[in-house]
């Protein structure tokens, strides 16, 4: 492993391990940076790289969220006050009298569960 600039170069092989042990074997990414000594960043971005070769549809579909994801943030960091805007979410559980349904209603100014 060589540096550069401060952040750790691997060989393509490393990457293509790394990359195998998640999507392949299934194993989940703290276990593969345990295994590997590698950021579970750096993994990320290797399977989001060898996905975009692979598939050039889903590729375009990740390239979409990624971009609704940092628009949402710059509208999120623009909020000057609190109760300007607000997100919701609505889960289910299923218990032995029945289901449940749990609501949270977040701030997105505080970040904070109001409801």
């Amino acid at each position: 492993m060589s540096k550069k600039s401060g952040i750790k170069s691997y060989p393509a092989e490393f990457h293509e391990k790394a990359v195998k042990l998640v999507t392949e074997r299934g194993d989940t990414l703290p276990q593969v940076t345990e295994q590997l000594g590698c950021s579970t960043e750096a993994i990320r971005r290797w399977k989001q790289a060898a996905t975009k070769k692979l598939d050039p549809e889903l590729a375009a579909q990740i390239e979409l969220e990624e971009s609704e994801t940092k628009r949402l943030r710059k509208r999120v960091a623009q909020l000057e006050k609190p109760n300007e805007k607000w997100v919701t979410d609505i889960t289910y559980v299923a218990t032995f009298e029945g289901w449940l349904y749990l609501v949270a209603i977040i701030d997105l100014f505080s970040r904070k569960v109001i409801g």
